[in-house]
């Protein structure tokens, strides 16, 4: 794994080589003190597999699965809940408001992590959001963490 990083807080890249690779991503994102994580990437890029590094790193215990139909899975931690959403088969913000996705962005103890954030990108439940791209280049993943 390499760091490329340029600026802490505005920009981090990072280079997945291995499965367990994740950890690191996991433990640098989690230095940033997260409320919001926004994953964008194609399918398969390893959006869960962040997701599961990320859990276990919060304490969680519950096997992470993708929430494609559940829409939201959540993850008990030590001290906070995790809210692992994947808005891409909800197709505007109304059936997002309708499904209630808002009411997780508001616990004070949550950290909600979204897969296909399209949606929600430009609204005020992305003010603060860390936004984690991941790209595939053969077996190789890059990651880029921005916080804008």
């Amino acid at each position: 794994m390499s760091d490329n990083s340029q600026s802490p807080l505005k920009q981090i890249k990072l280079t997945v080589t291995t499965i367990d690779s994740w950890q690191s991503v996991a433990d640098t994102l989690l230095a940033l003190d997260p409320k919001v994580i926004l994953l964008t990437g194609n399918l398969g890029a390893g959006k869960t597999t962040f997701t599961k590094y990320l859990a276990q790193s919060l304490g969680a215990t519950t096997e992470v699965t993708s929430p494609t139909f559940s829409i939201v899975n959540s993850y008990p931690a030590h001290d906070k809940i995790i809210y692992h959403m994947d808005l891409y088969r909800l197709e505007s913000y109304d059936e997002l408001f309708n499904a209630g996705i808002e009411e997780y962005f508001l616990e004070s103890d949550a950290i909600c992590i979204v897969e296909w954030p399209e949606l929600i990108a430009e609204s005020d439940l992305a003010d603060d959001a860390i936004h984690v791209d991941i790209t595939v280049d053969q077996e190789v993943r890059r990651v880029k963490i921005t916080r804008e």
